[in-house]
């Protein structure tokens, strides 16, 4: 007996390793000209967003790219859905200057699966059969995904391709011509991985005596949702078979799969979908994937900040966080010390504390994605279809066993605002009112950025009443504000960075000149090469040469360091001039470090001037701590567990992690060692040092440790006034004849030739603490 199938818009959430793949046939992609219905668009989108699907494909797109704007391509539309989108489309691509072309196919990937995309491809034809993705993962475990519709030779899709065919003098029939064609494509790919083939068929797949199921078993592939649960039901609305399907080889098995749309459905069809293990298609996830959107919260939305903030005092007060960081916080205060027990519950706190904001994070509000400007408003129409379209799914399936449930209808109603009525005469009387709500939707779509302007002007007094400012300059800055993202968005597309991706090729230099590596491990193994060089350029520079290096030691001998700042340690003479006066002015100073505390209102007013989406390790983030009052009991627990290490020297876990990220310096410049390398710390660490920094750059003016000509990062100084006086100085050089020379001198690579010696005793001489030094190395 054939088990329930389930619809991915209420199925439980499919297992975060878990790839989900499915096919819909949307019947034709609406378009902002047309009498299509607009809302099958918003539908497709929500249905693509609700289901979680990793690889989406579109059957039937039923548009020509080639003669509609970049904006209005369904391969564009798409892909802005999703985080990381990628889309590949197909279609026949007959010469005429129509926008409709009957058939065509598309292929969507976001995140994960686009990360892992190692190759993409489509009919070669230029027939519309096909779009194709092979993914990869890190031990060369390969699965390539086709998303196919084949026509059936009486369709209007399938008589278009035939005249494509017969101007190749082929005297086969469309059907015949896709399968021949398949299999070659299918063969090939089975040669290197698993294949999957997902689509519309247009033959029932419960016969084993079809055309399509005789030709998939001579490729010893099976369709793999009636495998597991037994014949499907009639996948096109009007028809009786299931001519939707998924069919896999050998290595492919599914943890759960079914038919979705039999409550809602942007097209004609329902559409199949399954959730497959991710060590069946890629094996071991690769590690530099995209990761999904890493914040949700912020500090520009009040409702979103009061939100974050309800959520993340709950778990706070919950495990009690406040009562041990405080403990934890004054024995740092009174032993300057952790012991073993007291770091371990130090750890405890921090890895709750990260729990808790990524549990606040993640119900602070909705992501959300997608061409149409979100407002109350949209939500509400929008909502209103889907409304009706389970009531007259309801009326429709009485007395079968997939009739929705009263209680999904009440709480999709409460969900959407839905103030109608839910008892009607007769089925004509609902599809009547879809119609209407449809049309009423329709009309609304062009004007939504109106109402999103509306939705801004309401944001807009929330903020004026949060900060005490104008709600019209608010609102004037926050249309400035998107004005200024659609611009600059625009300018990305046009000069093709509209795409994040990661480096991947490397021009390498070699005897018979630059060779291109695109191969992942080699692209590694140059850049990791060209990093080491990098990191090492201190390695023969004189505090790196014997004997100040057996006398120096390597890394944290903080007891010699600190004899050496007290010249308890003989410095050999022969030293090279500059080393030599370098000692004498560290060694030169008042032993005398400052007090390191702050209240939580201190801490948290450092934090303003900081930008929220700066990147860093995954986390809690710049966002998390700009949006968390500085008067509740969670941001006293930030701050306390931030002082600690200032405190006592500790390292936590958390902070001794970093990501290295390779960013090009220049365009089209590809050689590892031009790449530009920055480690994305954690951003309460990164604050930290920028608070040393603060307090470094405090000492030296007041006890006068920098020289009249720096200018960098002090206060009633700027580089345009310095710009001014070097311009001065060569001005009266030259018109009282006086001799200069003038040397413009940029340090190659500053930062990564500090020796972290020299670093921890410049610190040491500017009257930071020992225990807030060693916390910073």
């Amino acid at each position: 007996m054939r088990e329930k199938t389930i619809d991915p818009s209420a199925c439980e959430k499919k297992v975060d390793t878990d790839w989900r793949i499915m096919s819909i046939n949307i019947n034709n992609f609406p378009t902002e000209k047309d009498g299509y219905d607009k809302a099958k668009l918003d539908l497709l989108r929500e249905t693509i967003y609700a289901s979680g699907s990793d690889i989406t494909g579109i059957v039937e797109m039923g548009r020509n790219e080639n003669n509609l704007p970049f904006q209005k391509r369904p391969s564009n539309v798409t892909k802005l859905w999703v985080e990381n989108g990628s889309t590949i489309a197909s279609w026949n691509q007959r010469s005429h200057s129509n926008s409709v072309e009957p058939g065509g196919v598309l292929m969507l990937t976001k995140d994960r699966s686009t990360a892992h995309t190692m190759q993409k491809g489509k009919d070669e034809r230029n027939l519309g059969r096909w779009t194709w993705v092979t993914v990869k993962g890190k031990q060369n475990l390969t699965t390539t995904i086709i998303n196919t519709y084949r026509a059936n030779n009486n369709q209007v899709t399938a008589q278009n391709q035939l005249g494509h065919i017969r101007k190749i003098n082929c005297r086969k029939q469309p059907e015949e011509m896709w399968e021949d064609d398949l299999r070659i494509l299918i063969d090939s790919k089975k040669s290197i991985g698993e294949v999957i083939v997902m689509g519309d068929f247009n033959d029932n797949l419960n016969s084993d005596n079809s055309l399509v199921s005789k030709f998939f078993r001579t490729l010893r592939m099976r369709e793999i949702i009636t495998e597991k649960y037994g014949k499907g039901p009639a996948t096109f609305f009007r028809g009786s078979e299931t001519i939707d399907g998924v069919f896999g080889t050998e290595g492919i098995s599914i943890r759960q799969g079914g038919y979705g749309g039999t409550y809602l459905t942007p097209g004609d069809h329902l559409y199949p979908w399954v959730d497959i293990e991710q060590r069946d298609i890629i094996g071991e996830a690769r590690d530099d994937r995209p990761p999904p959107i890493l914040k949700k919260a912020t500090s520009k939305i009040p409702s979103v900040k009061k939100e974050f903030n309800r959520l993340l005092n709950e778990a706070v007060d919950e495990h009690k966080l406040h009562e041990k960081a405080e403990a934890l916080v004054e024995i740092a205060r009174k032993n300057k010390a952790l012991t073993h027990l007291e770091a371990e519950d130090y750890e405890k706190i921090e890895e709750r504390l990260r729990r808790a904001a990524k549990y606040a994070d993640n119900n602070c509000r909705k992501a959300r994605v997608g061409k149409v400007p979100f407002s109350k408003k949209q939500k509400e129409l929008l909502g209103k279809i889907y409304v009706l379209k389970i009531i007259f799914l309801r009326h429709k399936l009485r007395g079968c066993k997939r009739r929705p449930r009263s209680r999904r209808l009440k709480r999709i109603a409460k969900k959407y605002s839905y103030n109608g009525p839910f008892n009607f005469q007769n089925l004509t009387h609902i599809a009547e009112e879809i119609k209407l709500a449809s049309e009423a939707y329709n009309k609304f779509r062009p004007k939504a950025h109106e109402w999103r302007d509306n939705y801004l002007g309401s944001l807009a007094t929330e903020i004026a009443e949060e900060n005490g400012q104008n709600p019209e300059q608010v609102h004037r800055n926050l249309l400035n504000n998107r004005t200024v993202k659609e611009h600059f968005k625009s300018i990305r597309r046009k000069e093709k960075r509209g795409v994040r991706s990661g480096v991947d090729r490397v021009d390498v230099v070699t005897s018979t000149g630059l060779v291109t590596l695109v191969d992942k491990g080699e692209i590694e193994a140059a850049i990791i090469s060209a990093n080491k060089e990098k990191l090492l350029q201190a390695r023969d520079t004189p505090l790196r040469q014997e004997p100040l290096r057996t006398i120096i030691g390597e890394r944290m001998h903080y007891e010699e360091w600190e004899k050496l700042l007290r010249s308890e340690i003989a410095i050999p003479e022969n030293l090279e001039e500059g080393t030599k006066l370098w000692f004498e002015a560290v060694q030169n100073f008042q032993d005398n470090p400052i007090e390191i505390d702050w209240t939580t209102d201190e801490y948290f007013q450092g934090w303003k001037a900081m930008s929220e989406d700066k990147s860093s390790l995954p986390g809690v983030q710049a966002a998390h701590i700009k949006s968390i009052d500085p008067g509740s009991k969670a941001a006293d627990v930030v701050s306390w567990i931030s002082l600690i290490p200032l405190l006592t020297g500790y390292a936590p876990e958390q902070w001794k992690r970093g990501v290295d990220s390779m960013i090009p310096k220049k365009k089209n410049e590809w050689r590892p060692d031009k790449l530009r390398l920055i480690l994305l710390m954690e951003a309460r660490f990164n604050h930290n040092n920028k608070f040393i920094g603060k307090k470094m750059m405090e000492i030296g003016e007041a006890r006068g440790y920098f020289a009249r000509e720096q200018f960098g990062s002090r206060p009633a100084k700027s580089a345009i006034e310095h710009a001014l006086n070097k311009r001065l100085t060569i001005d009266v050089a030259r018109q009282s004849k006086t001799p200069a020379v003038y040397i413009a001198n940029d340090a190659k690579s500053c930062y990564d030739r500090i020796l972290l010696m020299v670093a921890y005793l410049t610190m040491r001489h500017m009257g930071i603490p020992r225990t807030t030094a060693i916390s910073s190395i």
